[in-house]
């Protein structure tokens, strides 16, 4: 049994801590009942030291994404938006994250969007900036230093 911190879209300044019998990685969007109703939570950490054995874990309902959607560096900037503003984590994660992602209906596989792939990209690189000459000259110099080096 494995037990874990998830982040709730609420103003509470604390994660719940919930057991699952399946290894989850942080970041992972999963479905954990709450009171009566059900809701969408975020893998913050694996739990650190033990359990108290006065309270009753419920355990998490399904993993909602076979793969995190969120990185260590997105959480660490939500911990450190929540904590230098005087928020709750949940209310970071309900601004941060889009409605979908809150909805238990809603996988990575309903995103439409096109994906590109880079390695198999073959396109040519195209500069999105146009540099002044004083930019450009002094990227060129900064380039050549570099190489020197």
């Amino acid at each position: 049994m494995y037990y874990y911190d998830i982040i709730l879209p609420l103003a509470i300044r604390e994660a719940y801590t919930y057991a699952s019998q399946e290894a989850l990685l942080s970041g992972m969007r999963v479905l954990v009942p709450l009171a009566r109703q059900t809701a969408v939570g975020i893998v913050l950490r694996e739990h650190q030291g033990a359990v108290n054995e006065k309270l009753t874990v419920r355990n998490v309902i399904q993993t909602l994404d076979p793969l995190p959607i969120l990185t260590p560096d997105q959480i660490a900037l939500w911990q450190w938006i929540a904590a230098y503003y005087l928020c709750p984590i949940g209310d970071m994660m309900a601004a941060a994250l889009r409605a979908k992602a809150l909805d238990h209906h809603y996988t990575l596989a309903d995103n439409k969007r096109r994906k590109i792939h880079l390695d198999t990209f073959t396109g040519e690189k195209k500069s999105f900036q146009t540099l002044s000459t004083a930019q450009q000259t002094a990227k060129e110099a900064i380039s050549a230093a570099w190489q020197s080096y």
